[in-house]
């Protein structure tokens, strides 16, 4: 039996603690925030839909780039496993449009208690408010985490440092993508420290910022089954559209298309990152989604249609069949990415 610390109490996290502690290892999870899963709770737009209930081909389909990285990790462990673990778990499910997988309750936080069980069933040890500072190595082998713990509550004039010390760790940080949520980009530092090699990352959710004045006036605005590509300054399509539902919104809400669409932003020119003159375009397709009728893709729209017609929003007969909304030049933003493990 090895003693095995787990650093990060996200959903790779738990599940990591669950599969160690399963066989049979003694298993602790260190999580610098005070709860686990902070970012499974705003996930799906707060229901967490947790896997896809598609063929297993078509989610290799769907990887931006090197999909056979994943083989090994996806063969292993499936969406049917997934989707079969979580029914174990007491965690009913749902599979909605698109083959997405939810939890019957909406309630992502229902998918976090599903982990948290499994962990007590493995028997997993969880340390909340206990960050990782480094990794203790003696030679090349790995020896046990330097930690910096808070007092009860949280008290910050209540901290100290500590080594815990471990035959094996798993680091499961995620990348840099949402700092407040605790995705920090801890783990590329100690992994390049140990002799690890990293790529450059690329953004994959990042806001995507309109610059028309008619915008604000499509707040609101809730389309279903849509499609959003984005052409360069020239016009020529650069990027493979996307579907799923789009709204309009001022600064602070997100549109899950426009940040899903972004992950391709570096194809599209300008590196990846910077403001660009980008075109993104949302439109039907032609035609409205399958087992979707055109008059529902534009429901509630009218009002916004009527306060921006001087804008060119144009739609066949006013069901948007085949319709495209205006080019309106947009803002791709992005983090201080620095890398990721090979």
């Amino acid at each position: 039996m090895s003693s095995v610390i787990v650093v990060g109490g996200g959903a790779a996290g738990m599940m990591a603690a669950v599969a160690a502690g399963r066989r049979g290892h003694r298993v602790t999870l260190l999580e610098k925030n005070e709860k686990l899963g902070k970012k499974i709770y705003i996930t799906g737009k707060g229901r967490c839909n947790f896997t896809n209930a598609c063929d297993v081909e078509q989610l290799f389909g769907a990887v931006v780039s090197n999909p056979k990285f994943l083989y090994s990790a996806i063969y292993g462990f499936d969406n049917s496993m997934t989707m079969e673990f979580f029914r174990e778990m007491g965690m009913p499910w749902k599979v909605e449009r698109g083959n997405r997988v939810f939890p019957v309750s909406d309630h992502s936080s229902d998918v976090t208690k599903a982990l948290e069980r499994a962990m007590d069933q493995a028997g997993v040890k969880v340390l909340l408010q206990t960050e990782v500072k480094d990794i203790r190595t003696h030679g090349e082998q790995v020896v046990g985490v330097e930690v910096k713990r808070r007092g009860p509550g949280g008290e910050r004039h209540r901290e100290h440092t500590e080594v815990l010390p471990a035959d094996a760790v798993i680091v499961a940080t995620g990348g840099i993508s949402y700092p407040t949520t605790g995705s920090t980009g801890d783990g590329y530092g100690w992994a390049k420290r140990l002799g690890h090699g990293l790529v450059d990352t690329r953004p994959a959710l990042v806001p995507m910022v309109a610059l028309e004045d008619y915008i604000p006036a499509m707040q609101g605005l809730s389309l279903r089954n849509v499609t959003l590509r984005i052409r360069d300054q020239r016009g020529q399509r650069t990027l493979p559209g996307i579907r799923g539902d789009a709204l309009y919104a001022l600064w602070g809400q997100r549109s899950a298309g426009a940040y899903r669409q972004q992950s391709g932003g570096k194809k599209a020119g300008g590196g990846g990152n910077s403001r660009g003159e980008h075109r993104p375009e949302a439109c039907t397709g032609g035609k409205a989604a399958p087992g979707t009728a055109a008059s529902g893709i534009f429901q509630g729209a009218e009002p916004a249609f009527r306060k921006c017609a001087a804008g060119g929003i144009a739609g066949e007969n006013g069901t948007g069949g085949g319709g495209a909304f205006p080019h309106p030049r947009a803002s791709a933003g992005q983090g201080d990415y620095q890398g990721a493990a090979e």
